[in-house]
């Protein structure tokens, strides 16, 4: 973190564009979390787009897997973040169900404002929470989901898992 004259500059961040906010929950800092949040100079939202890996609160909370920290910054999310991709097209929802976080998907889940279409959910190459949720082998986690969808009336391909050409050009 930078300092201006002895004063921390709890906003700055690193070439990720990581603030300490960030990395805090990520790291399951609970009460650095919950310290930071209090602060009122400090921001909640992604410092600047053009970030490399475009990451915002959310999916920091969401990789760091602490259900409290989760339910700490939910209410700092707007529906662009609780949805934002990342530069891999990731969603916090995907990341949720490709680190097998069960509770973490169960509370995106509720959110009224996490988008569940199948099409937004796919990374860049093509991987959706079904093809996700199948690669860990979790099936409790892949019947969370299609249940999820009927529930949603959202139709779910079979044919999840993307093909590449790897031969090159």
């Amino acid at each position: 973190m930078g300092t201006d004259k002895g004063r921390i500059e709890f906003n700055a961040s690193d070439k990720s564009g990581a603030t300490a906010l960030f990395t805090a929950a990520r790291m399951g800092q609970r009460h650095l979390v919950k310290y930071l949040l209090q602060l009122p100079s400090v921001d909640t939202k992604i410092k600047n787009s053009s970030e490399f890996l475009q990451r915002g609160l959310l999916f920091y909370a969401v990789m760091g897997g602490d259900e409290a920290i989760l339910h700490e910054v939910l209410p700092y999310t707007d529906v662009k973040g609780v949805n934002w991709r990342d530069h891999y097209g990731m969603t916090p929802l995907a990341v949720a169900v490709a680190r097998k976080n069960y509770r973490t998907v169960e509370i995106l889940l509720r959110d009224p404002m996490v988008n569940f279409e199948q099409d937004y959910n796919r990374d860049i190459l093509g991987r959706s929470l079904l093809w996700w949720a199948r690669s860990t082998g979790d099936e409790e986690l892949e019947e969370t989901l299609v249940q999820e969808a009927l529930h949603r009336s959202i139709s779910l391909d079979d044919d999840e898992v993307p093909v590449f050409d790897t031969r090159g050009p």
